[in-house]
């Protein structure tokens, strides 16, 4: 009652298909993640429990079970499946996807509590009127639930398909490889190496690049409107006029936090935005960059002379490089705006 409930509340709408294929007796179902909700589906359809994603009094409520990690959570599962007719739904992928373009590599564990498993594809819909992602990168839980309140209905469609068994000669792994592939068939997409862990290291860059600091003109912050593509396309060429050995993707995604042509261009020079240079030019150094310690001189004084010497240097071609950089812009596009020396 709880779980059909919050489907009211929320518009889930479940749909069942291939429903022939569906073998009650199987105790393990195996089905893609593509949302934090995709386990209710499943769980109004076949009454199962699945372990639980939330450290909450009550989880309990929402059919999830804390069952922990790694080996706690074999034993547990193992323990639940001697004890009770109650299917359990594992989504090895571990991870949400789009369910669009590929899966996660699944874990194998699921195998070692069951030989037989029901594999299941579960897909979503919204009407067009209100097609909002269900899931984003680094989207809290509470995030997406809140958008479920603004879309009029969200369709939730599960394909069953045929069971799949462990075979004699087959490892775990290469029997989840089998049910992994069977899913991505039915859904269109592609398997790959990348695990869950991947998709977390890249939320962390992800965030970490989205909260960068940037340098602002005159040490403070102006009020712009974001750019149209067209604009971001016109201003991302001019900066690749000035700067050609930097790639384009590096500097759309620092226009789209500057908005301004002048700061991306002092941002790469500065050493600010990460890349991989083109072509054959040499790499703009990075502030993170240390000298390896092959190349550090012997002796102490002569290391501290060298990089007293070295550090000067480097500031001197910096500042050169950016001044010769802005001229060329500025002479290009015949703007009136003054050097870095005079700011």
């Amino acid at each position: 009652m709880i779980l059909k409930t919050l489907c009211f509340t929320l518009g889930i709408v479940v749909r069942e298909e291939c429903v022939e294929k569906c073998d009650e007796s199987a105790q393990v179902i195996v089905t893609n993640h593509i949302s934090m909700l995709d386990y209710i589906p499943i769980h109004l359809l076949s009454g199962c429990v699945t372990p639980g994603r939330w450290d909450a009094p009550s989880a309990w409520a929402l059919s999830l079970k804390s069952w922990g990690h790694g080996d706690t959570l074999l034993a547990n599962v193992r323990a639940h499946l001697s004890n009770s007719d109650t299917p359990v739904l594992v989504q090895p992928e571990g991870a949400t996807t789009s369910g669009t373009t590929g899966l996660l590599k699944f874990e194998s564990w699921p195998l070692e509590t069951v030989t037989r498993v029901q594999p299941a594809v579960i897909r979503v819909w919204r009407p067009a009127m209100a097609d909002i992602a269900v899931t984003v990168v680094a989207a809290s839980e509470l995030w997406d639930i809140f958008f479920y309140l603004f879309v009029p209905f969200t369709v939730f469609t599960v394909r069953y398909l045929n069971v799949v068994e462990l075979r004699k000669d087959e490892t775990p792994a290469h029997c989840m490889e089998r049910i992994e592939a069977a899913i991505a068939q039915d859904l269109g997409v592609r398997t790959t190496k990348f695990t869950a862990k991947d998709k977390m290291e890249y939320e962390k860059r992800y965030l970490a690049e989205l909260y960068r600091p940037v340098a602002i003109a005159n040490g403070t912050a102006a009020l712009r409107l974001q750019p149209t593509s067209a604009q971001l396309l016109r201003m991302s060429n001019q900066v690749k006029e000035v700067l050609p050995n930097v790639p384009l993707d590096a500097i759309r995604r620092d226009l789209a936090r500057t908005w301004d042509v002048d700061l991306t261009i002092t941002n790469i020079l500065e050493g600010l935005v990460p890349f991989v240079p083109e072509g054959q030019g040499p790499a703009l150094p990075s502030r993170t960059q240390r000298p390896s310690e092959d190349q550090m001189p012997a002796s102490s004084s002569s290391s501290k002379k060298s990089v007293q010497t070295g550090s000067l240097t480097f500031q001197e071609r910096k500042a050169k490089m950016i001044e010769e950089a802005r001229k060329k812009y500025i002479e290009k596009h015949g703007l009136q705006v003054s050097s870095l020396s005079d700011s």
